[in-house]
């Protein structure tokens, strides 16, 4: 009588089964704790890692419920989640998460658990397989590189990406008490001397010995980095009198890191220059703050060994013109001093113009055309950031509406806001207000931010931006790339478009360094759902790379400079596209199954085109042979092949697809009989995925869909690896200079390599500045010849 129940199959075949299992277990090695059991949870075998983990034999487990043995979690959470594991695993469905075990020894080890059920001939679950592995030394090394991601690993002091996190909760804290947050930036004079002289273990020991005396200066709260080099940073905690404080820090760390230290056996003194910015809480930015401490402390060292500088002062000093604008910057908007240029965005497919960006200028009568970069830090200390930006923003939608004409093309017009308007209270209201006047509708009008401005109360900014984007005003996060801005920003913040850093597209077409990370860019805000657009645009080549890596928009000179309303005017109303259009087809991939059982051949066909449409083109064959000659004939993304097939088994077509096809996807249907094969059997390396020939049909779809998006990254990695080998190759300022001084004098500049890969520098260049050589180091290839 037929029967649907596992548990009533022959005693004999279940036996034998349970055996061919027990065997592949006994094999997998002392890392992998693994278990054989019934389909009742009745512990059949336990291979002896699992057995020594807890500190038992075989003898005294087999027989008992899984629940009664000590591999049973101790944790009640865990426990619930075992349980509905295992019910899981009799309707077919594998389960994964981790779990915490009791170890003989007593001590407590985090494990990957996975329980996976094993189908008989019937397609019905026969037997589960409850398996873990070991993971506590993998999250010590993951707590490692995540403590090294924010710390130095020299001295152990957070680093410079730590202390711009930690950054704006200091000026949020220095804003709650009415205080005005200061940042000192310390640099070693001529540290370069000592590298040289004593050599880098002694240059590390002495930044070592500076990081201990420079925290020993610090009042509690406050915070100490290493910067870049022989750098360190230091955040007050909101000082009562932040000029006078700073002075007394900067004499007393000046004097403390000027004691003599013995490096070697000899005395060394290090001198530091000593850079001070601060700014109003309220308008303080993390970025920019740093930015100043930096300039600060270049100028100090400019002016001689153990000096400070204060960039509020030092710059009025640079700037003899800063009051004068300072002054005139109020007047600007009644005497219509302002006006905005338009810089146009094309869409990368189309090539037509889908936006523009609105760009301040100021004309002064006296000084000119003021760059923004010059009036726009006068105007945010000045305190009229906000009300310049909301000029803008009523002059921009103003425009944009006029551009919402009967068959004009729609487009977006964007505008960049400050930190000081994104924190005004009625900052929503005031751009839907300035929407109303003008009649302009949300979706023709956009934000551009940037991280730095929404990490003073992030909470806050992100819930105003969220009520514009459900208006259907687009947010855009600008200058990403530059070493700020992160994966945890991006998926935290309600954003509909990353812009790519001007700074990166020039090195695109010059090595792969800038490529990459262009790259890594645009699959994060791809798979977040988010467009991308390219600022800084300026050749055709830059435009290709960006077009092969599916960048949406594109925005520079090369696409358009910026112009005044009129040129926008003609634009649109003549419609030209801005680039020629490119179109994107979505590639039709093949799938070849080769299984000799025509019923579920058949089945495998139906159920695939019926998921995939016209994206995936299937064929079939019967026999290994036929396989082949499909082979041949022409390329294959994904093969699906039986491993008993007549005349040529799975295994050998797997291995010779490899040699014809390497690039083909391939994936092998097993029997429960030859899975006892599959452990010993090296080919089983290079296979993408082993189904079971009874749950193929329950799971062919999702794992389907995991080869051809593996087949989609090979085919983009090998597109993106042609054009990065036919980028014409850029020589840096280095490599010129080298170059120059290689024609004078042959030989002068060939450099070798130590074994450990370090550049070794030419002797026969004495007088060849220092920081020439680190920056040479930095910046050229590995090959001792320089490229002619």
């Amino acid at each position: 009588m037929e029967t649907t129940d596992v548990q009533q199959r022959s005693p004999k075949a279940h036996s034998r089964d349970s055996i061919a299992l027990a065997t592949i277990l006994d094999r997998l090695g002392p890392n992998v704790s693994v278990q054989l059991l019934m389909a009742d949870g009745t512990l059949l075998h336990a291979n002896q890692a699992s057995l020594d983990a807890v500190g038992t034999t075989l003898t005294d487990v087999i027989g008992l419920p899984f629940h009664a043995t000590p591999w049973w979690p101790v944790n009640p959470h865990e426990r619930q989640r075992l349980q509905a594991a295992m019910e899981d695993g009799l309707h077919g469905k594998p389960s994964r998460f981790e779990v915490h075990l009791q170890r003989a020894d007593g001590r407590m080890t985090t494990a990957d658990f996975t329980l996976n059920p094993v189908f008989d001939g019937a397609g019905k679950v026969a037997f589960l397989v409850p398996s873990a592995c070991d993971t506590s030394g993998r999250h010590a090394e993951r707590e490692r590189i995540s403590f090294l991601a924010e710390h130095d690993a020299l001295t152990g002091l957070p680093n410079a990406h730590r202390m711009r996190q930690l950054l704006p909760q200091v000026i949020a804290d220095a804003r709650q008490l009415g205080r005005r947050p200061a940042l000192l930036c310390i640099g070693m004079d001529h540290f370069n001397r000592i590298n040289t002289a004593l050599g880098l273990p002694a240059g590390d020991e002495v930044l070592r010995t500076m990081g201990t005396r420079i925290a020993a200066c610090l009042e509690p709260g406050d915070l100490l980095a290493r910067g870049n080099g022989d750098e360190f940073i230091v955040a007050l905690a909101a000082p009562a009198a932040p000029d006078e404080a700073c002075e007394q820090l900067v004499l007393l760390l000046q004097d403390t890191i000027a004691a003599p230290i013995v490096v070697e056996g000899r005395e060394v003194v290090v001198t530091a220059g000593i850079g001070l910015a601060s700014a109003d809480a309220d308008r303080a930015d993390p970025d920019l703050l740093m930015r100043h401490a930096g300039i600060a402390l270049e100028q100090a060292q400019r002016s001689g060994c153990g000096r400070s500088a204060t960039y509020g002062r030092d710059r009025l000093d640079a700037d003899p013109d800063h009051l004068a604008l300072a002054a005139a910057l109020r007047h600007a908007i009644e005497r219509d001093q302002l006006h905005l240029v338009y810089q146009p965005q094309a869409d990368l497919v189309t090539g037509r113009i889908v936006g523009v960006e609105a760009l301040l200028r100021w004309q002064h009568p006296q000084f000119g055309l003021v760059p923004p970069e010059r009036f726009l830090p006068i105007a945010e200390e000045t305190g009229l950031g906000a009300a310049i930006g909301d000029w803008v923003i009523r002059s921009a939608c103003r425009k944009a509406a006029a551009w919402q004409q009967p068959g004009w093309p729609g487009v977006r017009i964007s505008v960049n806001v400050s930190a000081a308007q994104l924190q005004q209270a009625d900052f929503v209201e005031g751009i839907e207000r300035r929407l109303r006047e003008a009649g302009l509708q949300p979706r023709r009008f956009g934000l551009e931010i940037s991280e730095n401005q929404l990490m003073a109360r992030p909470d806050q900014a992100a819930a105003r931006l969220r009520r514009l984007r459900a208006l259907g005003v687009e947010v855009a996060l600008g200058n990403f790339g530059t070493g700020h801005s992160s994966l945890a920003c991006l998926r935290s913040l309600p954003l509909d478009v990353v812009k790519i850093d001007r700074s990166l597209i020039p090195g695109i077409t010059a090595g792969a360094g800038a490529l990459s990370i262009t790259r890594a860019i645009l699959a994060m805000a791809h798979c977040l759902g988010m467009k991308v657009v390219a600022e800084g645009v300026e050749s055709a080549g830059q435009l290709e790379l960006l077009a092969a890596n599916h960048c949406d928009r594109v925005q520079g000179h090369f696409v358009g400079a910026p112009v005044a309303a009129g040129a926008i005017d003609d634009l649109l109303r003549v419609g030209r596209a801005l680039l020629e259009p490119r179109r994107r087809h979505a590639p039709v991939r093949t799938l070849l199954v080769a299984i000799d059982d025509p019923v579920m051949l058949e089945r495998i066909q139906r159920q695939v085109l019926l998921r995939f449409e016209e994206q995936l083109r299937v064929d079939t064959c019967r026999s290994g042979p036929d396989a082949l000659e499909r082979l041949r004939a022409g390329p294959v993304d994904v093969l699906l092949a039986a491993g008993n097939l007549p005349v040529l088994d799975g295994g050998t077509l797997l291995k010779l697809v490899k040699v014809l096809q390497p690039n083909t996807v391939r994936m092998m249907v097993l029997d429960a009989a030859e899975l006892a094969a599959v452990a010993d059997d090296p080919r089983q390396q290079d296979v993408f995925r082993y189904l079971s020939r009874g749950g193929v049909l329950d799971h062919l779809l999702q794992h389907l869909k995991a080869a051809l998006d593996l087949t989609d990254r090979q085919r983009a990695l090998r597109i993106l690896d042609i054009a990065v080998d036919g980028a014409p190759y850029q020589p840096t300022p280095v490599e010129r200079e080298l170059r120059r001084l290689e024609e004078l004098e042959p030989g002068l500049t060939a450099m070798q390599h130590g074994p450990d890969g370090e550049l070794l520098m030419p002797q026969t260049l004495p007088t060849m500045p220092g920081d020439l050589w680190t920056s040479a180091a930095a910046s050229l290839p590995a090959p001792s010849v320089l490229r002619r």
